[in-house]
């Protein structure tokens, strides 16, 4: 009976650990746009994510997310103030920007391509984008860069929209 129970609390020690280093790792999503002669870098601090991918069963796996415009950061507070305004995020009106797949394909060794639902200030598109499942230190992590343009989403406004360029470098690195 002693070796069932310390059996058992071998194993309930060993799912808390695993599941502890997961729930404590914060996903990360960045993003790289060009600003004149220099790039401005950012990211979300605010971030939900769904992610139910089997490898060998790619057609019912799904993944989908938010961040929260107001958890913007990119190291200057007026910046991130403007960003939210009604020219740019108007984060007011559209709190978040949202994800989900709508189809997966594989690729190649742990590369996989999305066709994901993007939707910026009430504007939806479709966008392709490939990813990779990554293994780091024992844990699985998507892992995507992808580009998108802000005037598809009606970004910007107003004399500072002159100097920012179109194309956004988005990267997530999502624990899974």
């Amino acid at each position: 009976m002693k070796q069932i129970i310390i059996a058992v609390f071998i194993l309930t020690a060993a799912v808390k650990t695993s599941v502890y280093s997961q729930v404590n790792e914060k996903p990360k999503v960045s993003f790289t746009v060009s600003k004149v002669f220099w790039k401005v870098k950012g990211s979300f601090k605010e971030v939900e994510y769904d992610i139910h991918f089997n490898p060998k069963d790619i057609k019912n796996s799904k993944i989908s997310g938010k961040v929260n415009i107001s958890s913007i950061h990119t190291s200057d507070k007026n910046r991130d103030e403007h960003i939210q305004a009604d020219k740019w995020f108007d984060a007011a009106k559209y709190p978040a920007i949202n994800i989900s797949s709508l189809k997966i394909e594989y690729v190649s060794d742990m590369q996989y391509k999305g066709l994901f639902d993007i939707s910026i200030k009430g504007i939806s598109k479709e966008e392709s984008i490939p990813f990779k499942i990554v293994e780091q230190n024992k844990s699985k992590y998507f892992v995507c860069d992808f580009t998108i343009s802000l005037k598809d989403y009606d970004i910007g406004g107003g004399a500072v929209s002159h100097v920012v360029g179109d194309e956004v470098e988005v990267s997530l690195h999502i624990p899974i």
